[in-house]
């Protein structure tokens, strides 16, 4: 039988109140007695058990308000190593409870881009780049520093015929994140790129050891399994099945 909703009330009764979205699951969960109750307030007889249960409508208390935090003040810093890559830096912090912490980072000397070079047919370009801090090869798009005063799409179309001979006619930001922000200052872009034509020219560094292959996405998407696998890939992957889904996946519909 359903519940019923009722305002009759009496002083022998006992008010159970519950924060539910609705009276019949109420009465599965510990109460909480109310001492005094109104006529004029409306509650809901459950015919379930066989004491009649009064249960107040729900009233669930309104969030906590949040505290605001002090942000801890940079008392010194001090540079321990530098190189054309990035500053190994040691920041003495002041603490809100007047205790001091040796903070230490990395600040990039440059932002990177990663380039998703996305062929006519759906395939993908990818590279497989020896990586010397695993001692291996991953698999990974095109990417590389952005020079000073460089367009990320720019960039993106440098690295990409550097890289792998590729240019493109069509060149696309999807995203912009921070990397690493405990412990690293740099941001990626990641640049899709269309239009591809076999027709530039590669440029290696010395520390390009690299191999380049076009795979399906699916093919992309199963070297995401094994570890270890390279964020170049991973969010460069992600962010182009956003792209290929439409507004709808943007908005997380």
């Amino acid at each position: 039988m359903r519940d019923s909703k009722t305002t009759s009330t009496s002083a022998a009764r006992v008010g159970v109140r519950y924060c539910l979205p609705t009276p019949s699951t109420a009465l599965a969960l510990r109460p909480t007695v109310i001492a005094s109750i109104s006529p004029s307030t409306t509650w809901w007889r459950s015919t379930k058990i066989s004491t009649t249960v009064l249960i107040k409508r729900p009233s669930c208390p309104s969030p906590k308000k949040a505290v605001a935090m002090t942000n801890p003040a940079l008392l010194s810093r001090s540079q321990l190593h530098d190189n054309r890559f990035f500053e190994l830096r040691d920041d003495t912090l002041g603490l809100a409870d007047g205790k001091e912490y040796h903070y230490y980072s990395l600040n990039s000397k440059f932002d990177v881009v990663v380039v998703i070079p996305l062929l006519d047919d759906g395939r993908l370009v990818l590279e497989h780049i020896y990586r010397h801090p695993y001692g291996q090869r991953m698999w990974e798009f095109p990417a590389g520093g952005i020079e000073p005063g460089e367009d990320p799409l720019a960039a993106g179309a440098r690295e990409l015929e550097e890289e792998t001979g590729y240019t493109a006619s069509k060149l696309r930001c999807l995203q912009s994140f921070e990397v690493m922000p405990g412990l690293l200052s740099m941001r990626m872009h990641l640049v899709l790129a269309q239009g591809l034509r076999a027709d530039g020219t590669t440029a290696l560094e010395d520390m390009e050891l690299l191999e380049v292959q076009s795979l399906s996405q699916e093919q992309a998407w199963a070297l995401t399994i094994q570890p270890p696998v390279s964020s170049f890939l991973t969010m460069g992957l992600l962010a182009l099945d956003r792209h290929l889904r439409g507004p709808a996946a943007a908005s997380g519909a």
